[in-house]
């Protein structure tokens, strides 16, 4: 039987002469074709005498991998989140037993035939002892919270809400401060927590530029004189109480706005009542990210308690010390020198200005040097300096992170 041939097109239908001509041919019993390329000149196959038409896409379909035009596969990516687990807790001096595997065997007894149960572990929390026993969904460890020892009255297994809460109120109140300037007066700061209630204990924990205090209060009933934010002095600063959930923290950093274009120097204490009439609930304006000033940025982050809330603000502009500031979403680039979400530090005028000054002083330092003279030194220049990439819009320098603690995008 003769050899079947084919016709190769061009690879490219939109520049033909990178393709091989189109009078090439090649043979079947060529070995250099294999895989698709043979497929695409084996014989077809007939039915009743009729030849059957084979669509290379049928061929494809068939493969759990697309082909894509470099010969690799191409896959369809699923995400997979991690499994999450759903732990209840019950009091170790309660369960029945003289020993740790005594207790865990009573209660896996109790409770180990419930669907979902994944295993036991002995837990201290703050200064209380618990068995963890741990389910793989909200239902069967809602189920398992219900079983009871039978000659135990008054004491059964809690959720770590429960217990979060309880821990919370033997110990007080626990409150988590962000944002603190290195540069506080740490005695000065204490004493004004304590117009609030006794400070039991207080510690500082460093977070990039910044201060994380960790306060806590004598009286559990503290927590009503917080709400998201706390204002010291000029400063205002995020505040997270300890018993907080996952779910209500993370809901605290949702939805955001940058205030841009502040004149320099701007405090948050300046724009409480910006804030305030945009019913936003905390001011945050970060540090520069400069080894040699601690100044602040042109630009400050504000925290909204509903989308709602943050839309509403976001078309308002206001005119503040001269300047026109307004609300951008919280990833919008600025300028870096002042702070401005319309042009880039190379057209700048501060910038510019700047510039020409320290050119200006550096052109006659020779003459200033003669005479002992010291011309004027503009605070800035030093962040004109260390900024190479005027043009440069990839991803800036993190600062200070809306969803995590503190870092994110400028």
């Amino acid at each position: 039987m003769e050899d079947v041939v084919f016709t190769s097109p061009p690879t490219n239908p939109n520049s033909a002469e990178k393709g091989p001509p189109s009078n090439q041919t090649a043979s079947i019993s060529d070995p250099s074709l294999n895989g698709l390329a043979a497929s695409m000149h084996a014989p077809k196959p007939s039915v009743k005498g009729k030849e059957k038409e084979v669509s290379i896409s049928d061929n494809i379909a068939k493969s759990p991998q697309k082909i894509v035009h470099d010969g690799s596969p191409s896959y369809d990516w699923k995400v997979v989140t991690t499994k999450r687990t759903f732990p209840i807790f019950f009091p170790y001096e309660n369960i029945p037993g003289d020993s740790a595997e005594a207790k865990k065997k009573a209660i896996f007894n109790l409770i180990g035939q419930i669907d979902g149960f994944i295993n036991l572990e002995i837990n201290t929390i703050s200064t209380t002892k618990y068995v963890k026993s741990t389910f793989d969904s909200e239902e069967h460890a809602a189920a398992a919270l219900t079983k009871q020892f039978p000659k135990i009255s008054n004491v059964h297994f809690i959720s770590k809400e429960q217990v979060i809460q309880k821990t919370a109120t033997s110990a007080g109140f626990q409150l988590k401060i962000h944002d603190l300037p290195l540069d506080i007066d740490k005695p000065l700061f204490l004493e004004f927590l304590n117009t609030f209630d006794k400070v039991t204990s207080i510690k500082y924990q460093v977070r990039s530029l910044y201060y994380q205090c960790i306060v806590t209060f004598a009286s559990a009933t503290t927590n009503t004189k917080f709400g998201w934010s706390l204002i010291y002095g000029k400063n205002a600063f995020r505040c997270y109480p300890s018993n907080l959930t996952k779910e209500q923290f993370e809901h605290r950093r949702k939805f955001g706005l940058k205030l841009t274009n502040l004149p320099k120097g701007t405090s948050a204490f300046e724009l409480l009542d910006i804030v305030k009439e945009a019913k936003g609930l905390t001011c945050f304006i970060p540090r520069r990210q400069d080894e040699h000033t601690y100044q602040k940025e042109r630009f400050a982050y504000v925290q909204f308690k509903s989308e709602t809330d943050m839309n509403a603000a976001l078309p308002t502009a206001y005119k503040f010390k001269g300047r026109a500031i307004y609300w951008v979403t919280a990833n919008t680039k600025t300028c870096n020198f002042c702070g401005s979400h319309l042009h880039l530090q190379k057209r700048c005028k501060e910038a510019n200005r700047t510039i020409q000054q320290v050119e200006r002083n550096n052109r006659f330092a020779r003459i200033y040097s003669h005479f002992g003279a010291t011309p004027p030194q503009p605070r800035d220049f030093r962040l004109i300096a260390r900024d190479q990439g005027w043009d440069d819009w990839s991803p800036p320098t993190p600062t200070v992170d809306l969803q995590s603690n503190n870092s994110t995008s400028r």
